[in-house]
């Protein structure tokens, strides 16, 4: 028996649909808003806060 993945969907700014589609339509990497998703956050800070760059410690 195959394994079906279960989209999760969401309302925000009016649209309802899924976490890929709303990925794609606020240009955020579909793994950044699963993350952040998971971490408790509401799909509206999800798709609204601005991503930010790593540091790196080169010398």
């Amino acid at each position: 028996m195959e394994k079906k993945k279960m989209e999760k969907f969401h309302l925000y700014n009016g649209d309802f649909n899924d976490e890929v589609w709303f990925a794609q339509k606020y240009n955020i990497n579909y793994s950044m808003l699963k993350k952040r998703l998971s971490r408790g956050w509401s799909i509206e800070r999800a798709l609204s806060e601005p991503i930010q760059e790593r540091r790196t410690n080169r010398k």
